[in-house]
């Protein structure tokens, strides 16, 4: 969803051209998806690194090519699974915040 504090209203976004990609062996990840509001699509990115524990923690949003705020975690369950969350300030008054969930 997207907050917009100088109008004070909160509408909802869409997600489309999601991607995780994981590398177990240097324990890192890169995740982007498009994020949808009505009147845009805004092109989300983060990089970070897996902790031994499987907890997703994402490089700064202000150090390209990370855009966002993401932490999460990845499991075995299911056959391998990973959700995060993220936030994001789009300009002076809008901010976004949102939940993924990745399967195989």
């Amino acid at each position: 969803y997207v907050i917009d504090s100088k109008n004070s209203m909160i509408s909802s976004a869409g997600m489309e051209n999601g991607s995780l990609i994981v590398d177990f062996a240097s324990a890192t990840f890169k995740t982007s998806f498009d994020l949808i509001t009505q009147s845009e699509r805004i092109a989300m990115n983060a990089q970070g690194n897996i902790s031994a524990d499987g907890k997703l923690s994402g490089n700064s949003q202000f150090m390209a090519p990370t855009n966002m705020a993401v932490s999460g975690v990845i499991t075995q369950e299911k056959g391998g699974t990973a959700s995060y969350l993220f936030q994001r300030r789009l300009d002076d008054n809008r901010q976004t915040y949102g939940v993924t969930y990745w399967s195989k």
